[in-house]
């Protein structure tokens, strides 16, 4: 059973959606754990679009 790991948003405005947008892209992060994102709804607008993807 993989360890849980809760990321929190933070700021919308701020960096904190692209740093959680990052992790979660990063396929050794969910190797290792999953991840539970907490934080407002449109925090996740658009986030693919700041990583590049």
């Amino acid at each position: 059973m993989k360890a849980r790991l809760a990321m929190t948003v933070g700021d919308p405005r701020g960096i904190g959606p692209e740093i959680v947008a990052k992790a979660l892209a990063d396929s050794r992060v969910g190797e290792r754990c999953d991840i539970v994102v907490v934080g407002p709804e449109e925090s996740g607008v658009d986030v693919g679009e700041s990583v590049g993807r």
